[in-house]
């Protein structure tokens, strides 16, 4: 009996030990896999902050084992989205007939009226870095593109009659690791081209680091106005830029006063 009870003793101890290592052993598994940790806040989220620049779409998909876009642009891109009837024959009059895959520059809010870019072109923007700060109760998003603000209200509420403003209005909850923002109130006059919306437009993106260097935002479009049906765009990836620093580069003043439009 004596036996039995040291034995069953000495397993308890095995098993206590293992779990005690086993964190440890967790911590560790990134690193095996060539990854870095992900860095968190004081209360265990995901620390989002840092100055980032998005990936190039022609990086991302070769990465990814896709078929890269023809030189130009896509002759389809946008033309397979579930458009109400209205919205689709907009995108076809947006449509450049001399560049396929592009819209035409005379026709765009930006280059015209210096209005600012619409939010998605803001978030996949793979030329100008974007900078996030976080706390508990807000993430900051400073775009370099014109010198754009943005703010996620971190477990808030829409206001009931929100202001409509270029930026919208964001909330942010965290679901396990991945930061949802939900957006609403976006101002509908920027609508153009490869993103046409109303002002029923609604963005949630569920936005998460992927590991030390990499953040992935995966961006869904609701607007029953524009479309039949919710769609999703395919995940964007943005790079760690450790040393970058934003840079005040107001792009519409500048070009718009010296006559160039975007995309030239």
């Amino acid at each position: 009996m004596r036996d039995r009870f040291m034995s069953s003793i000495f397993t308890l101890v095995a098993v206590l030990a293992f779990a005690a290592d086993a964190p440890a052993q967790t911590a560790q598994r990134p690193a095996a896999l060539g990854l870095k940790a992900i860095p968190r806040t004081p209360d265990g989220k995901p620390d989002l902050s840092g100055v980032w620049l998005r990936e190039s779409p022609t990086d991302t998909r070769k990465r990814l084992g896709l078929p890269n876009r023809a030189e130009g642009g896509d002759p389809e891109r946008g033309a397979n989205l579930p458009f109400q009837p209205t919205a689709r024959k907009m995108f076809e009059y947006h449509r450049d007939p001399l560049q396929p895959g592009r819209s035409r520059n005379e026709l765009n809010p930006r280059a015209t009226q210096c209005f600012p870019p619409d939010l998605q072109y803001l978030m996949l923007n793979d030329n100008d870095l974007i900078e996030i700060l976080q706390n508990p109760a807000r993430v900051l998003m400073i775009f370099e593109y014109d010198f754009w603000v943005r703010q996620v209200w971190i477990d808030d509420q829409h206001p009931e009659d929100p202001e409509v403003k270029w930026m919208g209005h964001s909330t942010g909850k965290w679901d396990g690791d991945t930061l949802v923002v939900d957006t609403v109130a976006i101002d509908d006059r920027n609508s153009y081209g490869g993103f046409l919306h109303s002002d029923a437009l609604h963005l949630i993106e569920r936005i998460r680091r992927v590991d030390h260097n990499l953040l992935e935002n995966v961006i869904t479009v609701d607007d029953p106005k524009t479309y039949t049906k919710p769609w999703t765009m395919e995940p964007a990836y943005y790079n760690l830029k450790p040393n970058a620093r934003i840079e005040e580069r107001v792009w519409c003043n500048e070009r718009y006063n010296q006559g160039i439009w975007y995309g030239e």
